[in-house]
This record gives C-alpha cells, structure tokens and sequence, in this order.
C-alpha cells in the first residue's frame, strides 16, 4: 500500500546554514541501509565534521532542499555541478547537474522522495546545466524505480 504525503503534512524549503543541527540529526537517524543506499557509507555514532554543512550547500551553485515536518528533517534533496574531462557535458554546451536525495526511513515509499527530485529539478537554472545525472548503486531499487 502507497500513502502519499501531503503537501500541508511536510514543508519543503531551501536548506540553509540555520538548518546544520536539524541536518545532522536527521542524518544520524537514517538507518545504516537508507545511509548506505545514499552516501554508500555509514556514519557511526556522530557525522563526519562539516557534512551537514556541505550537504546545505550554501551559496553554492545548485542548491539543497529540505522537507520539515514540525521542526524535524525528513528529507533532503541536493543539486550540485558534476566535473567532467571538458567542464561542460559531453557536447561541451553546459554543465551537468548531479541530483542526489535521501528520505527518513519512516517516510519512504510515501512520494516525498519524489516531491523532493521534482522540486530540486525545477530549480536547476537551464541555462547553466544541460544535464542531469543521477548515481544509484545497482541495489538501491527505491531511487532507480523513482528516476526510471
């Protein structure tokens, strides 16, 4: 069964620097699956120092998302510019843009995953990014059925 979130459940905002102690307990958490099937890692009893910050993205370009319901984060979406060989795409017309997102492990399988891909890629300025990529291991089925 499929139980959508609804838009007045959770409030999705940009990420910002105010945000670092609510991203780091939201992060601390995720279970060490949904850590894994995100950052490919585990974080043990405390976050690498600075994560939280980097992953807010502030000032940066591209941007993060964040989904609150009542203070807390229960979700995290982030767009940055992907490096490649000729620092565009790979017709040299524009950067590429790496999408990345992670939901609590309470809310998967509601749609919030969902509305945080589709709000983080409406926000993607086109006339800077020609692309989008997105990396999923192979055992991660919840983000590659959603991106599918």
């Amino acid at each position: 069964m499929t139980v959508t979130v609804e838009p007045s459940d959770v409030e999705i905002r940009a990420g910002s620097l105010d945000d670092v102690e609510a991203m780091e307990s939201f992060l601390l958490a995720l279970s060490p699956d949904t850590s894994y099937r995100r950052f490919l890692t585990g974080f043990g009893p405390q976050t690498p120092p600075g994560l939280a910050a980097h992953l807010l993205r502030p000032g940066a370009v591209g941007g993060s998302l964040l989904a609150f319901r009542g203070g807390a984060v229960v979700g995290h979406a982030m767009c940055a510019p992907l490096a490649t060989p000729t620092g565009g795409d790979e017709a040299g017309t524009g950067l590429t843009a790496e999408v990345a997102v992670v939901v609590a492990d309470c809310d998967q399988g509601r749609g919030l995953g969902s509305r945080l891909i589709d709000a983080i890629l409406r926000g993607i300025p086109r006339e800077d990014f020609s692309a989008v990529q997105v990396v999923v291991s192979a055992q991660n089925r919840i983000v590659g059925r959603m991106i599918l």
